[in-house]
């Protein structure tokens, strides 16, 4: 009697070890992943402090603020599968659907900005070894319409909203040449209202896809530079003191340089080959 109760005690015992094996949590299927970015212009990381030559002409030029949205973010395998990149909800910078990258600190001819910096992209991605990276320049239509008052950050960044016919400013560029004022705001146009007051449809969604195949997340990070963006302006100053405006709309005739430096289309401008986004090694 005695040995067969040892006997069950020791079978009850073995059955309990084996359900703590099956009970064993798995072995995690994501990695963590920060995309770096780095705000530039010429090839030089961008200061608040510094003068620039922008344009055509060369023209001296400061630039006030300098901020940007990215969504849609994936990472590329070399057989080109791409493979999204889930945000990490920090309350500030990132929530589940955009990251604002904010390149201004406040300081010189940003002093009315603020010291707080973002640069990166940070997330979780499936496990796998990875040779590129794609992502969207702005906030997707789903979330490009509603209140920026009541938003939850990063969307609730007034000086980055239009109006809730217009939606968020994608990209934001401001400064002065020459003392005469230029800005380079991206967003969608064209957006018509539905029966339930709600944007339904925009003409121009105006959201390029930037591709950056040979991309090692470990050693560089995505360089925006907006020396690109002017590169077929002339910045000089117009009579009524303007260098260069180029807000999205069909009258800012500017956008015909700015937006094919973004890949899109402007009117009868045809698309070009993007050239502000690029990648270099991190310092």
């Amino acid at each position: 009697m005695r040995t067969f109760f040892k006997t069950a005690i020791l079978i009850g015992l073995g059955a309990s070890a084996c359900g703590d094996d099956t009970d064993a949590p798995n072995e995690t299927t994501t990695q963590a992943v920060s995309i770096d970015f780095a705000g530039q212009v010429a090839g030089a990381d961008f200061s608040c402090a510094q003068t620039y030559d922008l344009g055509t002409a060369a023209t001296p030029s400061q630039i006030s603020d300098f901020k940007l949205y990215v969504s849609s973010v994936e990472m590329l395998k070399a057989d080109g599968t791409a493979v999204p990149v889930t945000l990490e909800n920090d309350g500030k910078w990132q929530d589940d659907s955009v990251t604002l990258l904010d390149f201004e600190d406040g300081t010189g001819a940003c002093a009315n900005g603020n010291p707080d910096l973002n640069l990166s992209v940070k997330g979780e991605v499936a496990k796998g070894e990875y040779t590129g990276v794609r992502f969207k320049l702005g906030v997707p239509f789903e979330h490009n319409h509603g209140d920026a008052a009541t938003a939850p950050a990063p969307l609730n960044l007034v000086s980055m909203f239009w109006s809730w016919q217009g939606g968020y400013k994608f990209l934001r560029v401001d400064g002065k040449a020459n003392e005469g004022g230029f800005r380079v705001h991206l967003g969608s146009t064209g957006c018509v209202m539905g029966s339930d007051d709600a944007i339904e449809s925009c003409a121009n969604e105006n959201l390029p896809v930037v591709t950056l195949n040979d991309f090692n997340v470990a050693t560089e990070r995505v360089v925006v530079d907006a020396a690109a963006l002017f590169a077929g302006v002339d910045m000089t100053p117009d009579m009524d003191n303007n260098s260069s405006v180029c807000m999205s709309t069909p009258d800012h005739t500017a956008c015909n340089q700015v937006f094919p430096t973004l890949g899109l289309k402007f009117g009868t401008t045809p698309a070009g080959n993007q050239t502000v986004f690029s990648k270099a090694n991190k310092p």
